[in-house]
């Protein structure tokens, strides 16, 4: 049985984990449009100054998991993590898939069916934790350690990592990344 897990193990995964932001500065992204991001006290912040925008990754993606922690303070709150996506579009990019960290509907993977938003596993005020598993066609999401949904999501490709921003002061921190080989 141990053996049996540990060659799934192998199987899956291709690389050690990633930090995708180094607590520092910005190394490692691209700042899109107008949204202002900036490092404070080892946190990648969101200002909620600049207006509309978005925060992608220098390199594209496709069989990952990503883990990352994000809160506000923010009442009425409206932001989102990309996978798959493209590298154009104002203010956010054209292509790629949106997972929602629209207040109410926090998790919603944006038109993937049966992804729908799981607000009652977030915690106001508080670090929330997602997890964005993308393999093959599989897509998963769990939120603070209790899984989300799961779903096929057959337009899945290659591409940036992002955080959305609407003009409200978010906060992201411990942004971690496995590549995982292709189911």
């Amino acid at each position: 049985m141990r053996l049996a897990a540990a060659v799934a193990a192998a199987l899956v995964l291709q690389e050690g984990p990633v930090e995708l932001f180094n607590g520092k500065d910005l190394t490692g992204w691209v700042v899109m449009n107008d949204a202002e991001w900036t490092v404070e006290d080892g946190l990648l912040t969101l200002t909620g100054k600049g207006g509309k925008g978005w925060l992608r990754t220098e390199k594209k993606y496709r069989d990952f998991e990503l883990s990352l922690e994000w809160k506000t303070d923010a009442e009425k709150y409206d932001s989102g993590i990309y996978y798959g996506a493209g590298e154009k579009g104002k203010p956010w990019p054209k292509i790629g898939t949106q997972i929602n960290l629209l207040k109410g509907r926090e998790g919603e993977g944006v038109g993937l069916k049966d992804a729908p938003g799981r607000p009652d596993l977030v915690k106001p005020g508080e670090w929330n934790l997602f997890v964005l598993r993308v393999q093959g066609e599989r897509v998963r999401l769990s939120i603070n350690g209790k899984e989300a949904w799961s779903v096929q999501d057959p337009y899945v490709r290659e591409g940036y990592l992002g955080l959305q921003a609407e003009g409200i002061r978010f906060q992201f921190r411990n942004l971690r990344l496995v590549v995982l080989k292709p189911e």
